[in-house]
């Protein structure tokens, strides 16, 4: 008995001596003597795991000492957390006379994770991130510290702007924010790493090595002007032999036949047909010689309409409601309320049975049933089913769609939609990209759907191949289509890329940069409204004026001037507009006059005509000085089909050759496939055979 009481009152004093230096610990602690107290806390560890490890943890998390270390901090708290669960309640409440409770733990675990955080901030590291992260994974900061660090990890990226440094990024930081970013941009780079010598075999190997790459249609197009530069037959039909797959074979095929088909008549037709009898749209080709060979019009006969040809030569009996023109060998027309289509033949092949139907473009057409619009094929089976409330034409194989007051995608091959419908205004695609605008703004996404530009423009419009004018708090920049700067975003306006020349205009002067964002014609000519729609190259020229004086410009911005002369235009054809005295003429290339300086303003001349003013108004001349439209107009216009002249609000025109077809006495001038005009005014309807010169037909009765 003496024995077992000895052993009790042993372990009594071996645990009160334990107690002891924990409470001395704490007490240590209370008065800032972290030496002492850590002392006592490291002999406590044994016996009061949960309670000493929480009071170490306090002294590496606090920073006016030496101790302080914030990983050992975070290996106690740890400690502590893990053995305060595993306490007796009994043990639980001798240890709240010390603040160990849970609460306290969370608070000392919170309050290092924040100190840790805070550090990890201010190195701003990629390495001081992942220790954090490693390390303090338990933290609430966790989330944001991988933010941080990817967002670190991408700046790096993009300062190195090499498609190694954005894979690198990909393939550490999968799911990081900046992942689409970095594959566009490593997409892009890739591109132009791989393809920088601009030569065909880099083009082919880059198809070669990347099939799935967005910019394989850009590989595909240099591969296909490369390989066709001369734009001839020869090299057309080479390329096609040798590159099978490329998406611009059809193009190139089409470009053999626009070529051989020059002058379209059975003959070269025929010929055509015997020389390449591998052409594959032979049912275009077939559609193409009927449509080249008779053109078919509208006319309207006791409230019927029907066609004829451009001889005024009945084709299709009057007998439909409503008609539209003929494309692809099919006219769409309505009986009875519904719409159907018909061939050259007056047969029906797809029948009567929508609300609207629109012409044919790539053998498919849009259709409207009820207030839904889908899309049909020249069988007349749905490829995109009527479930939109509009629908576009595809371009580069994807539609428009809107659904819901909100615009989308839908890839035209697979039928399937790119985009959810979030967009409130989306433009065709244009060279693998399409501009879309949403609640931030505008911006750009590419064939997979994601974006390329960040939403965030105010107005985002094509500048030309691969270049967008953007505005951004009311200044206008030109971007790449992957969001790179290329002019900065500090002009009141900028034009279109024309022969490699844009407009930039600012504080009302102008001047003009390359593609690359090259200032080469400096922003110091005055610049109007007026003047923006004519403000693009011409054969290596373009016009400015600055104090009542015009400015004719080469691309590098050299001066082209006339000697002996007040002003002159842009050379064209071999003569130049000149000025002397306040009148136009027209001098040749050495300044000699050929014709006398006589109008009171002269156009540079077109195919074989100019547009001149004198006292009685607007006329044209051609360079022999003949009068092919006598100046009595308001204002002309010369197009490939005819002369258009306006006068008092009405138009009129005149063949090339100056025969009179049409007083100006008409509303409305339109052309259908550049041989016949056709004119309207006050019901009158009226078809003139642009080739033959002669009305084909006129009746005071309209569409209307």
């Amino acid at each position: 008995m003496k024995k077992f009481l000895i052993i009790i009152f042993c372990l009594c004093s071996f645990n009160s001596a334990f107690s002891g230096r924990l409470d001395k610990g704490f007490e240590r602690l209370s008065i800032y003597d972290y030496f002492a107290a850590k002392e006592h806390f490291y002999k406590s560890l044994k016996k009061h795991p949960a309670a000493a490890s929480y009071g170490l943890s306090i002294i590496y998390g606090r920073n006016d000492n030496p101790f302080f270390n914030l990983d050992s901090a975070r290996v106690h708290i740890l400690n502590a957390g893990y053995e305060y669960v595993r306490l007796s309640e009994k043990q639980k409440r001798k240890y709240s006379e010390f603040g160990v409770s849970d609460s306290s733990i969370v608070y000392m675990q919170d309050s290092i994770c924040s100190k840790a955080f805070n550090q990890a901030t201010s190195f701003s590291s990629v390495e001081r991130f992942n220790i954090f992260i490693e390390r303090f994974s338990f933290c609430r900061y966790l989330d944001e510290a991988i933010d941080l660090r990817n967002e670190v990890a991408f700046e790096e990226a993009r300062r190195l702007n090499t498609s190694a440094a954005y894979k690198t990024f990909m393939d550490t930081y999968p799911d990081a924010e900046q992942f689409n970013d970095a594959f566009n941009r490593f997409q892009e780079r890739q591109f132009e790493e791989e393809t920088s010598s601009r030569s065909l075999t880099s083009y082919v190997r880059f198809i070669e090595k990347h099939p799935d790459s967005p910019y394989r249609t850009q590989a595909e197009r240099m591969v296909y002007q490369l390989s066709t530069s001369s734009k001839n037959i020869k090299d057309y039909l080479a390329f096609i032999r040798r590159y099978p797959d490329n998406r611009f074979t059809a193009e190139a095929w089409r470009e053999v036949y626009k070529i051989s088909m020059e002058e379209f008549n059975e003959q070269t037709f025929l010929k055509f047909k015997y020389d390449y009898p591998d052409y594959p749209f032979k049912d275009e080709l077939e559609n193409d010689y009927r449509l080249q060979t008779s053109v078919f019009l509208p006319f309207r006969e006791n409230g019927k309409w029907g066609y004829m040809n451009e001889l005024g030569e009945l084709m299709i009996q009057s007998q439909y409601d409503e008609v539209n023109l003929f494309s692809e060998g099919l006219a769409s027309v309505s009986k009875d309320g519904k719409f159907g289509y018909i061939n050259k033949s007056g047969q029906t092949i797809i029948p009567f049975q929508f609300n609207d139907a629109e012409r044919f473009q790539n053998n498919t057409a849009i259709v409207r049933t009820g207030d839904k619009y889908g899309m049909i094929s020249r069988s007349g089976e749905f490829i995109i089913p009527a479930n939109y409330d509009e629908l576009s034409e595809a371009s580069e194989g994807f539609c428009v769609a809107i659904l819901g007051g909100k615009a989308g995608y839908i890839h035209k091959p697979t039928r399937k939609a790119l985009t959810d419908f979030a967009f409130i205004s989306a433009d065709d695609f244009k060279d693998g990209y399409a501009i879309v605008e949403n609640d931030e703004g505008f911006g750009l996404i590419n064939v997979l759907g994601k974006f390329s530009i960040e939403p965030r423009y105010e107005e985002m419009t094509w500048a030309g191949t691969g270049l967008l004018k953007a505005s951004l708090n009311e200044y206008w920049g030109l971007l790449s289509t992957v969001g790179r700067v290329i002019v900065p975003f500090q002009y009141d306006a900028i034009g279109e890329m024309t022969e490699n020349r844009i407009l930039l205009v600012k504080n009302g002067r102008c001047g003009f940069a390359d593609e690359t964002g090259n200032i080469l014609i400096p922003v110091t000519y005055r610049f109007t409204e007026k003047f923006l729609q004519n403000a693009y190259f011409r054969n290596g020229y373009v016009k400015l004026n600055d104090r009542n004086k015009i400015f004719v410009l080469d691309s590098l911005g050299k001066r082209f001037q006339i000697s002996g002369y007040e002003n002159n235009g842009m050379p064209s054809e071999n003569l130049i507009p000149v000025q002397r005295n306040r009148k136009w003429g027209y001098a040749d290339l050495l300044g000699k006059i050929k014709i006398p300086t006589q109008f009171l303003d002269a156009t540079s001349f077109n195919e074989g005509l100019a547009i001149v003013r004198t006292e009685r108004g607007y006329g044209v001349i051609d360079s022999g000085l003949v009068w092919i439209v006598p100046a009595q107009f308001d204002d002309i216009k010369v197009i490939p089909e005819c002369i258009i002249t306006r006068k008092q609000g009405k138009s009129g025109i005149y063949s090339r050759s100056g025969k009179l077809l049409a007083e100006a006495t008409y509303d409305r001038v339109d052309f259908i496939e550049g041989k016949v005009a056709w004119l309207q005014a006050d019901g009158n309807s009226t078809y003139i055979n642009l080739e033959k010169s002669r009305i084909i037909f006129k009746r005071a009765d309209s569409q209307e």
